[in-house]
Parts: structure tokens; sequence; C-alpha cells
């Protein structure tokens, strides 16, 4: 029965946590668009930013 509810458990956060991940992704990228308009197109910072966002 423990296990049961770890299992459940583990799916109902790796949910969650899928969710949160897009979430941060989504606004990562609202700050990256406004930093390129506010900036210019700076290869080395957005591969920076590109590298950061995948590590």
């Amino acid at each position: 029965m423990e296990q049961e509810y770890k299992e459940m458990k583990w799916e109902k956060n790796s949910n969650y946590i899928w969710n949160l991940m897009i979430l941060g992704h989504i606004i990562f990228l609202l700050i990256i668009l406004d930093d390129i308009k506010q900036l210019g197109i700076q290869p080395i910072y957005i591969s920076v930013q590109i590298i950061c966002s995948i590590a």
C-alpha cells in the first residue's frame, strides 16, 4: 500500500514539476525577447542564455 502511495505521489509531483518547468521557460523566453529588443542581437549574450537554460 505504501509503495502505491509513493508511485501515485510521484506521478502528481512529476506533472507539477513539468508544468513548472514549462512556465519557467516561457517566462525566460519573454525576458530574452525583451533583452533583444532593448540591446539588439548580441550573439554572445544569446548563446550564454541558451546554454544556461539547457544546463
